[in-house]
């Protein structure tokens, strides 16, 4: 497994690691958000697992796939995605200024192309 893997296999463990503590205190210690607040919360630990679980799978696919581009974006794409959407989220959900918002369509759209990437990253490879 080269560095670059390695990092994104750390970024998705360490990743999945946030959104549990994140979705216990969800369950737990943020009983005073309201619902609409802890539905923008519980959205980010899905979607955070998603994409964890996600970057877990990379060293796999670029090993059989012979290391394409696309699944190389799809890994950054990701990473993105994660700090864009799911960080503004969770900033929103706990009362983050309005404006911030904006950030997570960008993250959102960030999260659509990596999928994208993937597709093309292993209809390329070997």
């Amino acid at each position: 497994m080269t560095d670059g893997t390695k990092g994104f296999v750390a970024f998705g463990a360490l990743s999945l690691a946030v959104a549990t503590i994140a979705g216990a205190a969800a369950s737990h210690a943020l009983g005073s958000l309201d619902a609409r607040s802890l539905s923008m919360f519980e959205t980010a630990v899905r979607f955070q697992f998603y994409h964890g679980l996600a970057l877990l799978v990379v060293p796999l696919l670029r090993e059989r796939f012979g290391r394409p581009l696309g699944i190389t974006l799809a890994a950054w794409a990701f990473v993105a995605g994660t700090l864009l959407f799911c960080g503004t989220l969770y900033a929103r959900a706990l009362g983050a200024p309005p404006v911030l918002g904006s950030l997570a369509p960008i993250g959102g759209s960030a999260f659509i192309l990596g999928w994208i990437a993937l597709a093309v990253g292993v209809t390329r490879g070997r």
